[in-house]
Formats: structure tokens, sequence, C-alpha cells
């Protein structure tokens, strides 16, 4: 009987495992629903007194700080190589406030033009009207090596956003998330902010795991009985 308990276990451990995928494939069918609903909604002006919630579609008019652009490395579009770019933002309503926060703008993708060179990118002096949604960045990001490896380098290479060091880096305050801009506003780059990008695991693949771990749970099942009924005979 010793062996009918061990399956026993696995069975459960199967069953439960894929629950556990059900319920991640729920959560992220929500998440992803709520993103897209989010993204397209009416815009708003962005509310520097609070944190927007994640994706809200904003409205913000400043300018940008062009010496203080920074290259987030080693992103990919369509197999090619390039640079996620970055650029603080100032808002006008509180330019002349001192200490006036930053809020850092995610123009898009940028192809490097070779493998140890660096995009030129055109500076920008206008007042702009910017629309985009919001993300708040997880500061739990596996990269390799450090983050920083020249602090003074300008425009700024980093592997990760850490608000952290950026405030360090140009002795400043940063509003603790990013505004994705909007395809449709100039003086971006590639812009592909598809909602199923969000997740790296898609609904779809979580109710495949589920199904796999449910399988293979009925698979065991059979096993046992079938060795269980060549035990008794």
């Amino acid at each position: 009987m010793k062996f009918l308990v061990g399956w026993g276990m696995v069975f459960v451990l199967m069953c439960l495992l894929g629950v556990w995928q059900l319920e991640r494939y729920q959560y992220k069918k929500n998440l992803l629903t709520d993103a897209a609903a989010r993204m397209t909604a009416a815009v708003v002006a962005l509310d520097v007194q609070h944190d927007p919630a994640e994706f809200s579609h904003v409205k913000v008019a400043g300018y940008y700080l062009n010496n203080e652009t920074i290259l987030v490395q080693n992103k990919f579009h369509d197999d090619q190589l390039g640079y996620e770019v970055l650029t603080p933002f100032i808002i006008a309503s509180v330019r002349q406030s001192a200490g006036a926060p930053r809020v850092l703008i995610d123009r898009g993708w940028l192809a490097a033009p070779s493998a140890h060179t660096q995009p030129t990118l055109k500076s920008i002096t206008a007042l702009q009207q910017l629309t985009g949604h919001v993300r708040h960045v997880s500061e739990y990001q596996f990269i390799l090596g450090d983050n920083i490896l020249n602090p003074d380098a300008r425009p700024l290479v980093i592997q990760k956003i850490d608000f952290a060091a950026l405030n360090a880096i140009f002795h400043s305050v940063f509003f603790p998330y990013v505004i994705k801009l909007d395809a449709s506003v100039p003086n971006g780059f590639v812009r592909q902010w598809d909602v199923n990008s969000i997740s790296a695991v898609s609904p779809a693949r979580h109710l495949g795991y589920a199904m796999q771990w449910f399988t293979m749970a009925i698979v065991l099942c059979i096993a046992c009985w079938t060795y269980y009924r060549k035990r008794i005979n």
C-alpha cells in the first residue's frame, strides 16, 4: 500500500498545480482586460499629487530634459538589438517649483547603430503635449552585472530602471512610474504597446499548463489502477 500512498500524494500535487494554473489564468485574463480598458479609456490630466493607477491613460504638458536621456540596453524588436529610450520630462505646471519632480517618458525602441555605438538623438526644446499610459516599474528585475557601468555618461546607459539610482545621479526626484508614449504622439520611436506584452506568460499558456497537470493526474490515476489490478490478480 505504500506505493499507493506515494502515488496518491503525487496525484494530489498535480491537481493542486493544475488549480494554481487555473487561478493564474483567471488573474492574467482579468489583468489584461483591465489594462486594455484603461489604456483605451478617455485621456485624463496627470494628477501629480497622487500616484495614478496602473495603465491609466493620461496627458501632460511640459518639457523634455534632453541632456538627461536614458538608454535601456539589450532591448530587441523583430530580432534586432536596440535601446528603450527614456527621457525625463518636467511638467509645465510645476516647472518653477524648487526641486520639481520629473516624470520618465518611455519614447519607445530605437535600433542600435552597431554593437558598440549609441544612437544620436535630436533635442526637443519646445513645449510638448503628451499622452500615454502609466506603468509602475517593478524593482525585482533580474540583470547580469552592474546596472549602471558609467553614471557620468550621457546619455546614461542602464540595464533596468532604478529610481533611487536615477535620483542620486541626476540630483533630482522622479515620480515612481513611467509614462509610455502613445504611438500617435510625435518625437517617439517604435512603440508597440501590445496589451499581451504586459505579461511574459499569457492566460492561454496558463490554461494550457493547467490542462497538462490535470491530464498527467488522470494518466497517473489510470496507471495506478492498472498496476493495482495486476497486483491483486
